[in-house]
């Protein structure tokens, strides 16, 4: 069966919000990690993939450090370092969260499903990984992606042997075939198949995919997809009771077994180089991220004296305001209080000149009332003393009464005005 590294999705190149320099750098960085990683070159890959990440937190740019991470965590892979690898997919994860990718975050989605399915660590896990990542490429509808998600549902649910499951994701692939990025996978999907209807126990429709894939692999000369292709035909042949044309097939994937056993021994002697220098990456890993933490803090707390400054400027501006407008009533009320006070004084003249009116008129009234009556009061006096007059005396006393009374009552009406006054 094909290794699910084989099947890794190749890195989504496209972001928003960096420079097209910073982007155009990055993206050509990282498809030299990727030659250099494909080649089996892990002994420079790694190194490579730790530099791009170190220069993407010092960009601080989270799209970019998913990357590092994600490129890193499959060379740790490479290497069989699986727990710095999960260690390096999980904080990939939570960069594309950062970045709020949605084609980044199916992607470590996709990548924690194939972490989980190594050597049947957690189907479970590996399987809602799995539909995760499908539900996210559906998103973004991006189908050559979609494609990649299938395919290693269909790797992880044939390692776990829930043929049914894979049968329905295998069809799945086939429904988007358009989108395959080469011939091989195509190859790797009829194998698959071949492998089903070997469960399935269809033996002949077993045959004709393991002979397609062999025939197609020997055109293509993909030795690995032939050695699988061979050992799987070779068991499909031996159930079937053929035992010649089992022991056929068997010597020949006997042979390319050997072939490419070569070919891995020749890639371990890099990734046994590459393993020997994990602890020296490490150092330089950790240096990065204490320097990247270092940033954050730094500029936490630039950001944490920018709102204290800012807040000092709005405060002082709103107390400016404060104090102009309070300033601006004062002056109002001080223009406000002058008028007043002119009404006032207005006010004031006039009732002073109407009092003094008032006082000579009652005094010129009152002076004119006293002259006649005082003659009056005379003369009644007078008469009332003369001895010819007594049978008049009680009119001439009720006159004197009246003038008397009269003039009290003038000189109460003065005395009050002088009181007013």
């Amino acid at each position: 069966m094909t290794s699910f590294i084989q099947a890794q999705t190749a890195i989504n190149k496209d972001v928003e919000g960096v420079s097209n320099f910073s982007r155009t750098y990055f993206n050509q960085r990282i498809d030299s990690s990727n030659v250099l990683y494909n080649s089996g070159d892990y002994q420079l890959s790694l190194p490579m993939s730790i530099d791009i990440l170190r220069e993407a937190l010092l960009a601080n740019d989270a799209y970019f450090i998913h990357l590092g991470y994600r490129n890193l965590a499959y060379d740790y892979l490479a290497i069989t370092d699986t727990v710095l690898a999960r260690e390096s997919f999980i904080k990939s994860q939570r960069y594309a969260q950062e970045s709020k990718n949605d084609t980044a975050i199916a992607l470590t989605q996709m990548d924690l499903a194939n972490m989980f399915a190594i050597a049947g660590q957690d189907y479970p896990k590996a399987f809602e990984y799995h539909l995760k990542s499908i539900q996210g490429f559906k998103k973004v509808k991006d189908s050559a992606r979609l494609v990649k998600a299938h395919y290693n549902f269909v790797l992880t649910a044939m390692e776990a042997q829930a043929y049914t499951v894979a049968y329905k994701h295998i069809l799945h692939v086939k429904e988007l075939s358009n989108y395959y990025e080469h011939e091989s996978f195509a190859i790797g999907i009829d194998n698959l198949l071949g492998e089903y209807y070997h469960y399935k126990k269809d033996y002949d429709m077993a045959d004709s995919y393991f002979l397609s894939v062999i025939e197609e692999s020997e055109n293509l000369d993909l030795l690995i997809d032939l050695e699988i292709a061979y050992r799987n035909y070779s068991d499909n042949l031996f159930a079937q009771e053929k035992y010649k044309e089992a022991f056929e097939a068997r010597e020949i994937f006997e042979d390319y077994y050997n072939q490419n056993l070569e070919n891995v021994k020749s890639v371990e002697s890099g990734i046994l180089s590459a393993k020997f220098q994990v602890d020296e990456y490490k150092k330089d890993m950790l240096a990065a991220e204490l320097e990247n933490k270092l940033q954050l803090a730094k500029a936490e707390t630039r950001s944490k004296w920018n709102i204290y400054l800012a807040s000092l400027f709005l405060f002082s501006l709103f107390l400016s305001i404060l104090l102009f407008l309070a300033f601006r009533n004062r002056k109002k009320l001080i223009k406000e209080l002058k008028s007043k006070n002119k009404e006032y004084l207005a006010a004031k003249d006039l009732s002073e000149k109407m009092s003094l009116t008032k006082t000579k008129f009652f005094s010129t009234v009152s002076h004119e009332l006293r002259t006649p009556l005082y003659g009056v009061i005379g003369l009644s006096t007078l008469l009332l003393e003369d001895k010819r007059l007594k049978k008049h005396k009680k009119d001439l006393s009720l006159l004197k009464f009246s003038a008397d009374y009269l003039l009290a009552l003038i000189n109460d009406v003065l005395q009050v005005n002088k009181i007013d006054s």
